[in-house]
């Protein structure tokens, strides 16, 4: 019974496989569009929405029974895609500041938010490069190995 009264919450509603499914992809969706989880969650809490713990609980294994990889797996690409709609927010932004409709000031700190959180999203494509070169030049290695004779190219002193 302790189990079993730690997961039933005051209130809370049988767990429904097929209106979990709708609710995840429901969350991927919206997500996928450039909307954080809070934002949904809070959209929908007044037709039912799961919270953000319960969701939390299907995307971690060690969590929850009701542990959805499908979900998992695509949840993560879904943030990780917010990236893209940042970089088209960031264009977006820059329009409207050479139209005159934004403050240049206001817009330089939106689009540094953006920047900065599409290169935590997708550093591989946002993030900030590396140069391994040297102006410009690749580096070369050069390598040299000294080995010691240690005395054994000096004369036998039998001979």
């Amino acid at each position: 019974m302790g189990n079993e009264a730690k997961k039933k919450k005051k209130g809370a509603l049988p767990y429904d496989p097929e209106k979990a499914k709708e609710w995840k992809d429901l969350i991927v969706e919206e997500i996928s569009a450039g909307k954080s989880l809070l934002s949904i969650l809070r959209k929908l809490k007044r037709v039912g929405a799961p919270n953000r713990s319960t969701v939390y609980r299907w995307l971690n294994p060690n969590e929850d029974d009701h542990f959805d990889v499908n979900f998992a797996d695509n949840y993560a690409r879904a943030r990780e895609n917010t990236a893209d709609h940042n970089a088209e927010e960031i264009e977006h932004i820059k329009n409207q500041v050479l139209k005159g409709k934004v403050d240049p000031a206001a817009a330089r700190v939106a689009i540094d938010a953006l920047k900065w959180t599409a290169a935590k999203k997708k550093p591989r494509v946002y993030g900030d490069k590396v140069d391994i070169t040297s102006g410009n030049q690749p580096i070369e290695q050069q390598v040299r190995i000294y080995i010691p004779d240690n005395g054994r190219n000096e004369p036998d002193p039998d001979e």
